[in-house]
């Protein structure tokens, strides 16, 4: 078996959407936040922040306001989490269409699911651990083109209302941006 490494100029950029659910759950209580997929309930920044990889970020790391870099080729996925660990409230990112002006510099956002033998604590005691099959989901785009685009990253926020099974409080969105250099 040959040490030879291929060098690639395309990558998978991960982008991890943090989603303060609290928050967004005690502000929009009472004011019907959409239920319709199609028609999110738009949200301050505030509310939410997105880390990548410190060399595809141009600007805005840990803000809503994520600015990142790609090439043409690279995909980019993007998966969200509560700030309350998905344990009381949950999100699920299912939509990045394009808002306002700009080059439409990423198509055909896709969700994809994975399952894979995956490392858990043992309970009580940490170790050993045990691998088990877990499922991984997050949203994907291909990016074909140069320019910079303004998109809208819109989620699903489920709750515990009574502490019992979880349930649909509303959808919502927030605008970042991405830029495509080459």
């Amino acid at each position: 078996m040959s040490d030879l490494q291929l060098n690639s100029s395309n990558n998978i950029l991960n982008v991890l959407v943090v989603i303060d659910t609290d928050s967004i759950i005690s502000d929009y209580k009472g004011k019907s936040p959409s239920q319709n997929s199609a028609n999110p309930t738009g949200i301050g920044h505030q509310y939410s922040y997105m880390v990548v990889t410190t060399p595809s970020a141009i600007s805005g790391t840990g803000t809503a306001d994520l600015n990142l870099s790609a090439n043409v080729g690279d995909v980019i996925r993007w998966t969200g989490t509560s700030e309350s660990n998905n344990f009381d409230s949950s999100v699920l990112v299912y939509g990045l269409p394009q808002f306002g002006t700009g080059t439409q510099v990423f198509t055909n956002p896709t969700f994809k699911m994975y399952t894979k033998s995956s490392m858990l604590p043992s309970q009580n005691t940490i170790f050993p651990v045990a691998f088990t099959p877990q499922s991984y989901w997050f949203i994907q785009a291909d990016i074909s083109n140069t320019g910079t685009e303004h998109y809208m990253v819109q989620f699903a926020l489920y709750y515990r209302p009574s502490g019992g099974a979880e349930e649909l409080f509303g959808y919502f969105s927030w605008d970042p941006t991405i830029t495509v250099n080459n």
